[in-house]
């Protein structure tokens, strides 16, 4: 439950910020890995960035930047996300999974 309440979060950011960025995002994730992009990241973090990647073409400065904007909400303190996001670059998606299903139940998801 708190990953699909995560991933509705992670959505209505995108939907309401980017959503051409969405739908490429979505396209990619189900040929890659047969899910939502939002729900890929609040699951599997790093087979999110892989997809991630691919939208990028490979420029981890601009997939960092999108991944900022998607998050910045749901994790709201910047040095977690930081981290998270410095994690997740260096291979390791745990950190942010447990973020973003520890937030998943907190008021803040819920606006």
């Amino acid at each position: 439950m708190a990953a699909r309440e995560a991933a509705q979060h992670i959505r209505l950011r995108l939907r309401h910020m980017a959503i051409g960025v969405l739908a490429v995002l979505n396209r990619i994730s189900f040929e890659m890995f047969h899910t939502d992009f939002a729900l890929l990241l609040a699951t599997d973090p790093l087979k999110a960035y892989e997809a991630l990647l691919r939208y990028t073409q490979g420029d981890r400065r601009r997939a960092r930047l999108l991944l900022h904007m998607m998050l910045v909400g749901v994790l709201g303190r910047l040095d977690e996300l930081e981290h998270a996001l410095a994690a997740l670059e260096a291979g390791d998606g745990v950190f942010l999974r447990r973020l973003l299903e520890e937030r998943a139940g907190s008021a803040r998801l819920r606006r």
